[in-house]
């Protein structure tokens, strides 16, 4: 009895103190049970001069939370919710969003005693800015639209000693994302500034005041074949020139996050790719850890850029190692604090915190490393997903606002946790900056093959539909990144970009994100950028139903989770699927740990073709060399042939590690020029193969005709192959299949070239009754890979591969 006692009067001290508004080490204070659940993301924060803490964020919110019934019932989309935590406590949620739509990149600058809330809005097909101003008691203005052109996203602001509001975005015109600008005071809103270079591509502004009134603005973008970081910086009268932080060459950096010292002078973080692309899985997998991306540091002292001390002698600026998408905050005595991103596992990410000695950074240590974890699936490991840290300096404090995960599959919470601010060093040491340019990369010319079928032409082009990263379960990389990379450094046509839909729960907001980046990069005749998301089921749902990928034509589409009722089953997915523009592929389909793939609920109107390959391995027919280290029996690609379904082959790296990670497969369609509609033609007809990461060029006809058809003949088909490697064939197989043929099936037809190239005619001398026929290419294993498996999870087969479509013979 004492024990209840004493513990209930701990309880009522605890929730006085908190109401009173005392620091909390870590609280959340998105919506809880009782509340319907409900999705978080993407928080952003103010102080203002009276100590009151501003929030916003994202939360994914349904039109009527009372209404019960299937998703499908219900409409759903992601909200701007504000709360403001005084010295009373916490306030009540407030909605700023008026549109039941999209509603995304929220961001708060606290003016006098209230809050200006700036977010991007998709109404009419558009994404607008629109901001709003909440005083003292959370009474909201009328919204006010910042914007009338083109696409707009990702605000942020921040306000001048005199009030004025400095706003900066990302703008989509002409082909580029721009850095624009605008000013705002007493409502009345100036006309835009491009800051950016007109001809690349922008991303991520970030900005900061002194208190002299002084306004820097740093962001990332393409430079010469590199991400670098851009900065400018306002002095009351003109603009500087663009300039470039100090970086080391021919490394890309990103993610930069700016702050202000006094005056001039203002420190700027970011975080950097950690190789270079050859140097890391040129061919399958290697030894040891992946390396992760990195964190550095440069003062702009009014004149010119100094280095901090590292914690490695040999590396000025260096501020921590496997870190990413840092945070800065500097008080106002000068110390410096900074708050960045670990990967401890998959799925497992936490915030760690370190902060400027003079000499070095201090050791980081991790945040909330008691609290407690989640289990992820399979391996029983204990996981959690801290993320997105929204920093600001309050009465010697720094607060922090993020995202806390709740486990896999599970909805994000938006938590409040603070530090004690650090002091500024007594004896700063500082490394002058050696000025780096980036070396431009040759550009390469690479011939598209090109094929006559007919009276048509075609021509072969290859991508990638399938592959993920740090914003869904991957490791590594920005949405912006993954399309520029697959584009300029991987040299292909077109790519898709696949986030799960379920793992760390997307927002809709975030498929939102894809989207306006799949429309940016997307330029027919040049490269095609394509939106999609990936479905996933089995490990912790039944019934398990495997994973699939879906992309969509246009980029206005809807996705459905597994996590929701109306939306978890494959036959669910499939009537969902038939309203959209949309396909999906069935991919690591004997791997046991997803349920392997149910052929018998396959819908091939929607589901055209399944994926051969990926870096799970290859998934031809059971045991097969390269197969999964985890592989079903029934679930691979010869047993759907076999079942009699008539879909064709697409290979998908599924890459999460976007930096270090080698291609391990490809799709190759044959179509009439590039652009989505002749791509998704392609798909939709089976002219398509599979590559395990190499240009091999593939042309099987049968009768004339190309792979993926059907045709018709009384007499003996003949199948005409034309094969050119990337390296030595060292063979080329033709594979058939008929009723009653021995499993795997039966190779009919080999050649060996030991050379490029190969072209050959072989007619079957035992055709008897309908049949089909594919190739199958063996390239030489790269002598710098040979012995070594293929990836971590797939057995010993390092040799590269192709796989065509088959085409279907019917006799007559």
């Amino acid at each position: 009895m004492r024990i209840l006692v004493y513990y209930s009067l701990i309880f009522s001290l605890s929730l006085t103190l908190w109401q009173r508004g005392a620091p909390a080490e870590f609280e959340v204070i998105s919506l809880r049970p009782p509340y319907p659940p409900v999705n978080n993301g993407y928080p952003a924060s103010s102080a203002d001069a009276r100590g009151n803490l501003w929030v916003v964020w994202v939360s994914a919110r349904e039109r009527d939370p009372q209404q019960r019934g299937e998703t499908r019932d219900l409409v759903k989309a992601d909200h701007i919710i504000l709360k403001r935590r005084s010295s009373s406590g916490w306030s009540k949620e407030v909605v700023v969003s008026t549109e039941h739509t999209l509603n995304s990149d929220p961001t708060v600058v606290a003016v006098d005693s209230g809050a200006w809330i700036i977010w991007s809005t998709r109404r009419d097909g558009r994404l607008d800015l629109f901001a709003r101003y909440s005083d003292e008691q959370l009474n909201l203005s009328a919204p006010v639209r910042l914007t009338s052109t083109g696409a707009d996203a990702a605000p942020r602001a921040v306000a001048a000693p005199d009030g004025t509001i400095w706003l900066a975005w990302e703008a989509s015109r002409n082909g580029f994302n721009q850095i624009q600008l605008v000013t705002g005071k007493d409502g009345v809103w100036s006309q835009p500034t491009v800051l950016s270079a007109p001809d690349n591509h922008a991303f991520r502004p970030r900005l900061t005041v002194s208190s002299a009134g002084i306004v820097s603005v740093v962001w990332d973008g393409d430079d010469r074949g590199r991400y670098c970081i851009f900065f400018r910086q306002w002095d009351g009268l003109r603009w500087s020139d663009t300039a470039r932080v100090p970086s080391p060459a021919d490394f890309d950096v990103y993610a930069p996050q700016i702050a202000a010292v006094t005056g001039a002078k203002v420190w700027v973080v970011y975080a950097q790719n950690p190789v270079l692309e050859p140097e890391w899985g040129l061919r399958g997998w290697r030894e040891g850890a992946p390396p992760m991306p990195l964190i550095r540091a440069a003062l702009w002292d009014g004149k010119a850029w100094q280095i901090p001390a590292g914690v490695e002698p040999q590396e000025p600026g260096l501020i921590a190692r496997n870190a990413d998408l840092p945070q800065i905050a500097v008080s106002g005595a000068g110390g410096v604090d900074v708050v960045f991103l670990r990967m401890k596992s998959h799925l497992n990410f936490r915030l760690w915190h370190t902060a400027w000695r003079g000499d070095s950074w201090s050791v980081p240590q991790e945040l909330g490393i008691s609290e407690e974890e989640y289990a992820y699936f399979p391996e029983g490991l204990k996981t959690r997903i801290d993320q997105r840290p929204a920093l600001v300096v309050l009465a010697g404090r720094v607060v922090l606002a993020y995202e806390r995960g709740t486990g896999w599959f599970k909805n994000r919470q938006i938590a409040v946790r603070e530090l004690a601010a650090a002091s500024a060093p007594a004896t700063p040491v500082f490394h002058a900056a050696v000025r780096t340019e980036a070396v431009a990369a040759p550009p390469v010319k690479r011939v598209i093959p090109v094929l006559r079928w007919g009276d048509d032409e075609y021509r072969i082009y290859f991508g990638d539909l399938h592959g993920h990263l740090l914003m869904d379960d991957g490791h590594t990389g920005t949405v912006d990144q993954y399309y520029s990379f697959a584009r300029d450094r991987r040299q292909l046509d077109f790519v898709a970009y696949t986030p799960h839909a379920e793992s760390n729960k997307l927002l809709h907001s975030e498929i939102g994100l894809v989207q306006r980046m799949a429309t940016l990069f997307n330029l027919p005749g040049r490269f095609i950028g394509i939106s999609g998301w990936e479905w996933t089921q089995g490990g912790l749902v039944e019934p398990k139903e495997g994973h699939k990928h879906v992309i969509y034509e246009t980029d206005d589409q809807p996705f459905f989770s597994a996590t929701e009722a109306g939306n978890d089953t494959v036959g669910e997915l499939q009537q969902h699927l038939k309203t959209t523009n949309g396909l999906m592929f069935a991919h690591h389909v004997a791997r046991a740990e997803s349920g392997g793939t149910n052929f018998e609920i396959l819908d091939p109107s929607i589901e055209p073709d399944v994926e051969i390959a990926s870096h799970w391995g290859r998934f031809e027919y059971f045991g097969n060399p390269g197969h999964t280290r985890m592989e079903l029996r029934g679930c691979s690609v010869q047993d759907a042939w076999q079942r009699g379904l008539e879909i064709g082959v697409v290979g998908g790296s599924d890459n999460h590690n976007l930096f270090t990670e080698r291609s391990a497969a490809l799709t190759a369609v044959i179509a009439r020029q590039l652009d989505r509609r002749s791509i998704f033609d392609a798909l939709k007809q089976r002219r398509c193969y599979a590559t395990t990461g190499e240009k091999i060029v593939l042309d099987v006809r049968v009768n004339g005709q190309m792979m993926g058809q059907i045709v018709q003949t009384a007499t003996a088909p003949v199948v005409r192959v034309t094969v050119s490697g990337s390296d030595l064939l060292e063979k080329v197989e033709i594979i058939k299949f008929w009723e009653g043929a021995s499993y795997p099936f039966p190779t009919v037809h080999t050649v060996t070239p030991n050379d490029k190239t190969a072209m050959f005619e072989w007619r079957d001398p035992e055709f008897a009754a309908d049949a089909l026929y594919y190739v199958r290419v063996t390239q030489r294993a790269d002598p710098r890979v040979s012995g070594k498996r293929n990836f971590p999870r797939a057995s010993s087969f390092p040799n590269e591969m192709a796989w065509s479509s088959p085409v279907w013979v019917k006799k007559k």
